[in-house]
């Protein structure tokens, strides 16, 4: 039940933040083009595909590079982060559902990690 909870909180978290990161702060080099005009559900579907990416894929990547991140007092799971969106920027564009993702540079990127590092730390914690 906790893990349904945690999950339903990232994706509504996740999701209002690359909300707010699209559309007011555009600056920051997140876009989402859409062909549909209900813009709320395309990224509440687009980011249940982060879930997926962010607590699947990151939980298996995490096992097996725990020795590296053991090493680093945990700051190589910025690192997981960063390439995670990447991986998650190329699986969007793949499936061709009518969405565009694009993530910007790689600084911008790095400061979205930091921010999806920071919500994953917080809804754990809920």
């Amino acid at each position: 039940m906790k893990y349904l909870r945690q999950s339903v909180v990232y994706i509504v978290f996740a999701s209002g933040l690359f909300y707010l990161i699209s559309y007011y702060f555009p600056w920051m080099g997140f876009s989402l083009v859409s062909e549909y005009s209900n813009d709320l559900v395309i990224f509440l579907f687009v980011w249940i595909l982060s879930w997926f990416v962010s607590f699947v894929l990151k939980s298996v990547i995490s096992l097996l590079t725990f020795p590296i991140s053991a090493i680093t007092f945990g700051f190589f799971s910025l690192i997981i982060n960063f390439i995670l969106l990447y991986v998650f920027e190329q699986l969007i564009n793949y499936l061709d559902v009518g969405v565009f993702v694009s993530l910007g540079n790689v600084i911008q990127v790095f400061v979205l990690s930091c921010m999806l590092s920071i919500i994953c730390f917080l809804v754990k914690k809920i």
